[in-house]
């Protein structure tokens, strides 16, 4: 099969973590033997091609300099719609787009541009919707005549958790397509559980940054609770360690006394792994999420999921189960959480044990599988 993947996001040198999935299922793709191409949406600024083309591995990548339509003014949308029909003329991508049997749209801020390669070369194409292109732009594209007309284009839309797909019906009202539910699920053949024992220190790993410089990720809401925690820890006999990357985490200036606290900037792909492996917690204190990729790996790789409760988190950590919960941007219920962890810290384990346990079921070639049904279903 061919398939041609629009994305709106890839790793680069700056941040090596961002969307890995995207590049990782094209890989898996083409390791079963399918041709798979990339159409890259990168945010057009000055110095950057307004298209170019490089090879990863078997997989042709053009990155299309451009501004999301549904998010601009009018006329900054009349004119990169313009642009874009005239850049899909490009004769490498047009023979991309002439050979591909589907165009798989991987996030829904990039409906338009997949509706108007569709259009053109007369292609099917699916909308996969993955967190932020709900919890935060949704309503404002629903607001655009040309996000709606090819929105309901699309042939079906899939979701990467339920409450996604819950959002979205809600937020739109069509009743007449098809709606599946599909998680991304991690390879569990490259994550051997792995708990390291708790000895006089508790290391956290946090590698949500803050994006943007804000809090979307719950990064400004964990150094809250920190601070809080802080003179509270003076006489414990187990020191917490956490280790904080992710974007612009290398550029926070804040300490504490009594917490080791330690910013990694970026972090690969091949650094998160050996992270997990050393630490017992991974929290995700984020203010809206699909399901990300970390509590996956989080959860095969041996640690307590500290989580909280947005998006689709809930529909894999039950609280007090296989993970702890937390409401969203509450910094006092997080430095609690951890008190009592500190208290009794051997709990961990079991914690870790249940999630390795539930997340066995939800192997990553699954997710491939699955959506090449979805391809068969639509073609």
């Amino acid at each position: 099969m061919n398939i041609l993947l629009v994305v709106t996001g890839l790793p680069d040198d700056q941040n090596p973590a961002r969307s890995v999935y995207n590049l990782n299922y094209a890989h898996e793709l083409s390791s079963e033997g399918h041709t798979v191409n990339i159409i890259y949406l990168r945010a057009l600024k000055p110095g950057r091609k307004l298209i170019s083309h490089r090879k990863y591995n078997d997989i042709g990548i053009v990155e299309i300099g451009c501004i999301i339509p549904q998010l601009s003014h009018p006329t900054v949308e009349n004119f990169t719609y313009l642009l874009f029909k005239y850049l899909i003329k490009n004769k490498l991508l047009a023979k991309y787009c002439e050979n591909s049997d589907i165009i798989h749209c991987i996030n829904g801020n990039g409906t338009v541009y997949a509706g108007l390669l569709s259009e053109r070369y007369k292609k099917r194409f699916i909308v996969q919707f993955v967190g932020s292109d709900i919890n935060s732009s949704l309503n404002k594209n629903m607001k655009s005549r040309m996000f709606t007309k090819h929105l309901n284009r699309a042939s079906l839309f899939s979701f990467n958790s339920k409450q996604l797909s819950n959002d979205f019906n809600q937020k739109t009202k069509l009743t007449n397509k098809e709606n599946y539910v599909v998680y991304r699920g991690v390879k569990l053949s490259n994550f051997t559980f792995k708990f390291t024992p708790i000895s006089s220190k508790l290391n956290v790993l946090f590698l949500g940054g803050f994006p943007n410089n804000t809090n979307l990720k719950g990064g400004y809401t964990l150094l809250k609770a920190f601070s809080l925690l802080d003179s509270k820890l003076k006489d414990s006999e187990v020191e917490l360690s956490i280790k904080i990357g992710g974007p612009n985490s290398d550029k926070i200036n804040f300490e504490c006394n009594n917490i080791n606290v330690q910013f990694l900037g970026a972090v690969n792909k091949d650094r998160i792994s050996f992270l997990m492996k050393e630490s017992h917690i991974v929290i995700i204190p984020s203010l809206n999420e699909g399901i990300p990729n970390v509590l996956y790996e989080a959860m095969a790789s041996g640690n307590l999921l500290m989580c909280s409760r947005v998006g689709g988190i809930p529909e894999f950590i039950n609280n007090e189960e296989n993970g702890l919960l937390f409401s969203p941007d509450n910094f006092q219920e997080i430095a609690d959480l951890f008190l009592e962890i500190l208290k009794n810290p051997d709990q961990v384990l079991n914690y870790a044990l249940a999630a390795r346990n539930y997340i066995n079921k939800f192997d990553y070639e699954l997710f491939v599988s699955n959506y090449l049904k979805l391809y068969q279903k639509i073609i």
